[in-house]
C-alpha cells in the first residue's frame, strides 16, 4: 500500500492499542450472566476441568469439537456454551503481543486461551462499527458490507448495510459487546442457507465464521483450503448449507483465505496456514475478574 495508507493503518493501531488497554477492566463493559442456560451443561463450583482431546467443561464454559470431512475438505467446528460472555472475548495483536499483526497461535499461546478463531480482519477498511469486549472503537458505518454484531445479552444480529441505518445503531449503542465487518452474512431471516451473498470471494476457500443458536450458545467453524490433494476449501455457498444443516439463527462469515486459522488448547489444528493476522475471537475459561 502507499506510505499514507501504512501511516493511517499505524495510527488507527496505536489508537486501537490505548483504547483496548480499558477492556476486561471497565464494569460498565461487562454483560450479564446468562440465567437459562440447560441444567447439568457446566461442572459443579470448584470442579476440575474435563479437558480432553475434542472436549473441554469446566464451571463456565463447555465445548466440543466435531472435526467432519465435508465438500472435499476439512472442518473443524466447536459447539460453544459459555456461563458468561466476558468468556468470550476478542484480542488485538498491538496490545496483546505489541506488534501489528499475529498468527493464531500465538495469539492463543499467549492468552492462555481455550480455542481461538481468526477474527475479521477490521484494520484493513477504513469504516464499520467496530466494538470488541464492549469498547467501542470506530463508530463509521460501512456503506458495503454485512455487519454482525453480538449484544451484551448474548444475541447475534447480521444486517445488510441498508438494514443498519443510523437510527437503528444509535438504537443499539451502549447495547453492543462485539461487532465485525468482514461478513457477509449467510442465513436468512429464517435461518436457510442464502444462495447469493454480499461478497465477490464465493468460489471455494479456506474459511473462519461463527455461527449463534441463541444466547450463550455459539458455534465456530474453520475450514482448511487450497490444498490440492488434501482439503479443497469451502465456497460460501457450502458454509451456509452447513450452517443452516445445524439449525442455527445466524452465521456470519469472518476472515479467511491463508488468514483462515483455529487453535486449541494452544496447538494450530488448521492446516497449513497461520498468515499474521490483526486479530481474534476466543473462548477463555480464566476468571471473569481477572480479565485477560
Amino acid at each position: 500500500g502507499s506510505p499514507m495508507r501504512k501511516r493511517l493503518i499505524t495510527a488507527w493501531l496505536t489508537a486501537l492499542c490505548v483504547v483496548l488497554m480499558q477492556v476486561g477492566s471497565r464494569a460498565d463493559d461487562s454483560p450479564a450472566a446468562f440465567e437459562h442456560l440447560p441444567e447439568g451443561l457446566f461442572l459443579e463450583a470448584g470442579s476440575q476441568p474435563i479437558v480432553e482431546s475434542g472436549r473441554y467443561i469446566s464451571q463456565n464454559i463447555a465445548v466440543q469439537i466435531t472435526t467432519m470431512w465435508e465438500s472435499r475438505s476439512d472442518v473443524y467446528a466447536a459447539d460453544i456454551w459459555v456461563r458468561d460472555l466476558n468468556l468470550l472475548r476478542r484480542s488485538y495483536a498491538p496490545e496483546l503481543l505489541n506488534v501489528k499483526r499475529a498468527g493464531v497461535k500465538k495469539f492463543g499461546q499467549a492468552l492462555g486461551a481455550v480455542l481461538v478463531l481468526t477474527g475479521d480482519n477490521a484494520e484493513n477498511l477504513d469504516s464499520g462499527i467496530l466494538y470488541a469486549n464492549g469498547v467501542c472503537l470506530r463508530e463509521k458505518l460501512n456503506p458495503i458490507r454485512d455487519t454482525c454484531i453480538i449484544l451484551k445479552d448474548g444475541q447475534m444480529l447480521v444486517y445488510t448495510s441498508e438494514q443498519l441505518t443510523r437510527e437503528l445503531y444509535d438504537g443499539l449503542r451502549g447495547q453492543i459487546w462485539h461487532s465485525f465487518i468482514f461478513g457477509p452474512g449467510l442465513l436468512d431471516s429464517d435461518g436457510h442457507a442464502m444462495t447469493e451473498f454480499n461478497s465477490k470471494v464465493n468460489r471455494a476457500n479456506p474459511r473462519a465464521a461463527i455461527g449463534y443458536y441463541e444466547p450463550g450458545h455459539y458455534v465456530f467453524i474453520q475450514v482448511d483450503g487450497r490444498q490440492a490433494g488434501y482439503s479443497a476449501g469451502y465456497t460460501l455457498a457450502e458454509l451456509a448449507a452447513l450452517y443452516a444443516s445445524l439449525g442455527v439463527q445466524e452465521a456470519y462469515n469472518l476472515d479467511g483465505g491463508q488468514s483462515s486459522g483455529f487453535v486449541w488448547q494452544g496447538e494450530l489444528v488448521s492446516y497449513p496456514y497461520d498468515r499474521p493476522v490483526s486479530d481474534c475471537i476466543y473462548v477463555t475459561d480464566m476468571d471473569v475478574e481477572e480479565g485477560e
